[in-house]
Parts: structure tokens; C-alpha cells; sequence
């Protein structure tokens, strides 16, 4: 059985078989510690990949200009995103604009994913054996967040039903531009995300959330599985009372920061409706003993069935080989099946 076949049989909930996995690896992170990084990845081979287009391509080509500073840059849409201390661009918290009903007036950026970004995810999936996903930039919330502010994007939504059905029209068409252009492409999956949860809550209501965003959700699912491929979620925050709505949109694998939802409560009430792939962040496994984190990585092993969850541990910048061995090695450790008890 291939890795892109384990994965695949993940998805489907079919047979049983070793949990899938991903050791997501930076970029910067291999050119820094080449030697112990090169080490990882032949004694961790991953089962998948992503190719993340979720942050706009700042360092050269088209968007080169759009780069204010060294720290700063402009996308698309003329939002900020700022370059923070581990080498990551993140979108600014200053809003583009100081009302979020001028949106109305306001004209759409033209389709962001270039013909460039698609022969390059091709080039990519055609040297590669493994199950393949795209991160995508297409984040409605997100976006309606850096456009206007965060408060200005939850009063929209709440108080304001009329002007944010015609604003979700315009996001819907915009987004559905660029669903259509990554489904010509040879990937396995396609991955949506936003930020629908914070330290605070939820961002929003549940009967919101289902009224505008679910619908559009579920057309962006129905287009990508009828070119046969998977949909992929990631969210920010504990946003486990959207979970039923991002179901009856057609996601197949949702990625969630393994900190902040409770495993045990996933597994109960959505088990075998949709794949985990809980993510292990750099923080906790630098923060972790190795006891206590192999604990937290066999409570979600014992949470979830063979066939629900896909493991993601993301390297820390400053750990060592016995501590992301300790985490990789535990997520392979075969677990008693219910015959064995």
C-alpha cells in the first residue's frame, strides 16, 4: 500500500490501516539545520504533502512591488501583512478600510491564482508519489476581517443581514474563480480555511454561520468533489459547534490545533463522518517533556479510530531529534484493535 493510498483509505473510512502522517518542515527551518532536518525526513518519510498558497507570493515576480518594507507588504486587495520573528507573513490587524460597507463600492481583484502557481502545483504533483493538497487563500471571514476589522466584520454579520448577502455574493464569485482554476490542477485535495474562533469564542453565531457561509461552502465542496478530489478545513480556535455545518458542506479532513478542541468529544460526536488531522504546533512540542507529550499523542491515538485521524506534528525551530522522534514515533505506535482487548 502506498502513502497516497493510506491516506486516501483515511478519508474514506474504509480498512485499517497505520496513521497517516506529516512532519511539516519550514522552508527556512532545512536551509538552517540541513544535516538533522535531512535526518528526519529520511527516518519520517510523510504520507502527504502541502503546498501552501494561502499567503500571497511577496518575494518576487508580479508582487514584488508590493512589498512597503522589509516586514511589511500589500496583497491583492491592498490589506497589510506583516512578517513576523519565525519568517512568516501574517495578515495585519489594521483593517484596509475604516468602514466595511464601503466593500459595496469597492471593485473585486481579479483571479489571484496565476497560471504560473498552477504549472508549479503540477510540476510538483507529477514528482511526487505521496496523497497532495493545496492551501489555498480562500478564507471569506478572514478576508471580510482584514478588509474591515474584526468588530466591524462581526457587527456586519449580526446586525447588518442585507448588506452582508450582497457582499457575500461578490466574496462567493471571487472565490469560486479561483475553486474552479485549483480543481484543473493534478491534486489529491483542496484546502479551505478561516478563522472562525479566537481566545474570545466564536466569532460568530451558529445560525449565521449556517445561514450565510455553510451555502457557499457547500457549493466551493460540490465543485472539487466532482472533479474527484478531497476537501480539506483548516480553523483557528475551538470551533467545534461549527463542525456539523463544515459536515453538511462536504469537507473530508479538518485541521484543528490539537490544544484547543477536546479529542475525546470530536471522536463522540463526529466520529466517522469526517477525518481529524490534529496539528502537534512547534510550541507544544517545545514545551513538552517527552513523557507528557507521548501521553497527549496516545490520548488522541486512543480518542480517535485508526480510520478517523491523520497526524501533523509542525518542527520546532530549536528542537532536537529526540523530541520530534518522540512525537513521530508515537503517532506510528500500533494501538490494540477491539479484538485484542
Amino acid at each position: 500500500m502506498t502513502s497516497r493510498d493510506r491516506v486516501i483509505n483515511t478519508l474514506c473510512h474504509q480498512i485499517y490501516t497505520p496513521v497517516p502522517m506529516l512532519l511539516s518542515i519550514p522552508t527556512e527551518l532545512e536551509q538552517k539545520r540541513t544535516e538533522l532536518c535531512a535526518q528526519l525526513r529520511t527516518r519520517f518519510p510523510n504520507d502527504m504533502e502541502m503546498a501552501f498558497f494561502n499567503v500571497p507570493d511577496f518575494g518576487n515576480g508580479k508582487n514584488a512591488s508590493n512589498v512597503k518594507s522589509a516586514t511589511s507588504a500589500l496583497d491583492e486587495w491592498g490589506c497589510v501583512w506583516d512578517l513576523d520573528e519565525n519568517g512568516v507573513w501574517n495578515p495585519s490587524p489594521e483593517p484596509r478600510y475604516a468602514d466595511i460597507l464601503e466593500l459595496e463600492g469597492i471593485r473585486f481583484p481579479k483571479n489571484p491564482v496565476t497560471s504560473e502557481m498552477l504549472e508549479t502545483v503540477n510540476q510538483w504533483c507529477d514528482n511526487s508519489s505521496r496523497f497532495m493538497v493545496v492551501q489555498t487563500r480562500i478564507h471569506p471571514f478572514r478576508r471580510l476581517c482584514a478588509l474591515g476589522g474584526v468588530e466591524s466584520a462581526k457587527s456586519l454579520i449580526q446586525r447588518k443581514p442585507r448588506e452582508l448577502r450582497e457582499i457575500a455574493m461578490r466574496l462567493y464569485e471571487y472565490y469560486a474563480r479561483q475553486v474552479d482554476s485549483w480543481c484543473d490542477t493534478n491534486v489529491d485535495a483542496i484546502g479551505l480555511e478561516d478563522d472562525l474562533a479566537d481566545e474570545s469564542g466564536m466569532r460568530m453565531s451558529v445560525p449565521r454561520w449556517n445561514e450565510i457561509f455553510v451555502p457557499m461552502l457547500h457549493d466551493f465542496c460540490s465543485k472539487i468533489r466532482a472533479r474527484d478530489k478531497f476537501v480539506y478545513f483548516t480553523g483557528t480556535g475551538n470551533f467545534e459547534e461549527y463542525i456539523p455545518g463544515l459536515i453538511y458542506a462536504g469537507v473530508d479532513a479538518i485541521r484543528y490545533d490539537a490544544t484547543v478542541m477536546d479529542a475525546g468529544m470530536l471522536a463522540e460526536r463526529y466520529g466517522r463522518r469526517v477525518t481529524f488531522q490534529p496539528i502537534l504546533k512547534p510550541e507544544m512540542i517545545e514545551q513538552e517533556t517527552e513523557e507528557t507529550l507521548s501521553q497527549k499523542i496516545l490520548a488522541l491515538r486512543s480518542a480517535f479510530g485508526e480510520t478517523e485521524l491523520i497526524a501533523e506534528c509542525q518542527m520546532p525551530p530549536k528542537a532536537g531529534m529526540r523530541k520530534v522522534a518522540t512525537a513521530m514515533l508515537n503517532w506510528r505506535r500500533r494501538m490494540p484493535q477491539p479484538e485484542e482487548f
